[in-house]
């Protein structure tokens, strides 16, 4: 599992960069229903340089392994931002560091981020209107924006595999 092998895998250096936590309990979304991250068999070390070795086989330079390797620690920090109501019952991020660190790894920029999980968009006859979410809403919308990220950077990896097995001298129907 990628995030077990970040967690555990990823060299202090590249750690700190993106602010990866060597203990998988800090990440909501490696915690089974117990609340505790599963135990792993320790080869998630061994198996990330493993991958790292595959990337670099199939032509991923340091630079894009890096930039898959801050997204995948930004969508893990997505998973610890917490969503709660307002005095005024909407939904608010209550921990607002988290989601400027989640921002910054994602590049995204922060009050968009916000208002994009604390709301909805509804177009209505050529105007745009932004509806609250409930908490419960918020977090469901959280959750599926990461796992719509993560399965584009799977289908992305699917691609560079596929594109590195490819005969440079087969063409393809267009």
């Amino acid at each position: 599992h990628i995030n077990y092998q970040l967690v555990l895998g990823l060299p202090s250096g590249e750690r700190q960069k993106h602010s990866v936590d060597a203990d998988p309990n800090k990440s909501v979304y490696l915690k089974s229903a117990t609340g505790k991250a599963t135990n792993r068999r320790g080869e998630d070390q061994k198996n990330f340089e493993e991958v790292v070795q595959v990337f670099k086989s199939i032509g991923v330079g340091a630079d894009l392994q890096s930039s898959l390797f801050q997204a995948l620690s930004g969508l893990l920090h997505l998973g610890n931002i917490t969503l709660g109501e307002s005095p005024n019952g909407e939904t608010m991020v209550t921990n607002t560091a988290e989601l400027k660190l989640t921002s910054k790894l994602l590049c995204t920029h922060e009050a968009l981020l916000q208002q994009g999980l604390c709301s909805r968009t509804m177009k209505l006859k050529g105007s745009e209107m932004q509806i609250p979410l409930k908490p419960e809403e918020a977090r469901a919308s959280r959750d599926a924006l990461a796992k719509a990220v993560y399965g584009k950077l799977f289908g992305w990896v699917v691609g560079q595999v596929n594109n590195s097995m490819m005969d440079p001298s087969s063409k393809t129907a267009d």
